[in-house]
Formats: C-alpha cells, sequence, structure tokens
C-alpha cells in the first residue's frame, strides 16, 4: 500500500482526474490504474458497508466540500458528517472519483 504509483493515482483522482488523464500524466498503461483502483474498492468495500449500514443521510453533500475535507484531515476514520453522507449515496459507484479518493485514504488511514 501506498506505493509511489498508488500515491500519483490518488493524487489525481482526489483532483477529478479521470483514468484515461491519470494515464496520460504519469505514463501509465490504463489497465494498472484500474487494477490499483479495484484494489482499493476490493480492501475498503466491507468497512464502508458497516460504516453506512443504517445510516440515514442528513443533507446532500457538496462534492467539493467533501473533498476539502478528506484532503484536510490525515485520518478520515471514522467516517463521519459530509464525508459519510457522500460515501453513504456514492459507496456503490465503482467508478466516483471522489470515492476512490476517500478509499485510498481510507486505506491510508488503517
Amino acid at each position: 500500500m501506498n506505493t509511489k504509483n498508488e500515491i500519483d493515482v490518488a493524487n489525481l483522482r482526489c483532483d477529478n482526474k479521470s483514468v484515461a488523464f491519470i494515464s496520460k500524466k504519469l505514463a501509465m498503461n490504463k489497465e494498472k490504474i484500474e487494477r490499483i483502483i479495484t484494489q482499493w474498492i476490493i480492501d475498503t468495500d466491507n468497512l464502508i458497508k458497516e460504516s453506512v449500514s443504517g445510516h440515514k443521510v442528513q443533507k446532500i453533500p457538496d462534492l467539493n466540500s467533501v473533498r476539502e475535507k478528506i484532503m484536510a484531515h490525515a485520518n478520515v476514520l471514522p467516517l463521519k458528517g459530509e464525508v459519510l453522507d457522500y460515501v453513504a449515496l456514492n459507496h456503490s459507484n465503482h467508478h466516483d472519483r471522489i470515492m476512490d479518493c476517500i478509499r485510498f485514504h481510507i486505506l491510508r488511514s488503517l
């Protein structure tokens, strides 16, 4: 976890960049980037499902606010507030760039 490639991919996903953009920017194969992201999904799915189980969304979170909160804190666990609301709404979307960012930061926090 946290290899240079993963950190570079995570930073760009947190900047809301597509896999195609990341591939060009880092001169990495798209499949390798997708494998990294898929591994994040596999590694965090159970924890995320436990975190959102029974959670009622308080309000529709603002994407920029969520991103800022993730980037401002070294540890996103436990998930709370707008970040938890965002995760509850988007955890099953495996193409969501900000969810990829959150997943990376969850793994970093563990």
